[in-house]
């Protein structure tokens, strides 16, 4: 999935609204300025989907990024908005009336915190992986039931 340059734009300033830039030392978790690619994660998440995911993600990002527009009646796209007023925003959609723009704002949402975690300073700094060996995905327990039938098939 190729993001256009309008989209890349809109789509850092959408999850630096969800994880402001700030001091990305040991004892803060908010990344630095430029630390996390969230336009390269986003396409990486999403470039494997079908047309639907595709079109729909990218439809998310664009009522997102236009919404200074229809709930603000500003004049601009959400990377024209500083920091603040992202934040404010953001808080604002995921608490709109209509279901789907706040369940798209949280898609959005889920989004960044992949992205955040996808880098490993930003893992190091949440203690992500401090329980798990060599960084080792988290496993679910399965149910003797499941053990089982995953023996069956294997």
């Amino acid at each position: 999935m190729k993001l256009t340059q309008p989209e890349r734009q809109w789509l850092t300033a959408i999850m630096e609204g969800f994880a402001p830039p700030g001091s990305g030392d040991a004892e803060h978790l908010a990344p630095e300025r430029g630390e996390v690619d969230y336009a390269g994660t986003f396409e990486e998440l999403n470039g494997a989907g079908g047309p639907k995911v595709r079109y729909g993600i990218r439809a998310a990002a664009l009522l997102i990024a236009s919404s200074p527009v229809w709930m603000r009646a500003r004049p601009t796209f959400i990377d024209g908005l500083n920091t603040a007023e992202r934040i404010a925003l953001l808080e604002d959609l995921l608490q709109h009336p209509l279901q789907i723009v706040r369940e798209l704002t949280l898609l959005m949402k889920v989004q960044t915190s992949m992205a955040l975690l996808r880098e490993p300073t930003v893992r190091a700094r949440s203690n992500y992986d401090t329980a798990r060996s060599e960084g080792t995905p988290v496993r679910l327990r399965l149910s003797k039931a499941a053990k089982k039938t995953m023996q069956e098939v294997a």
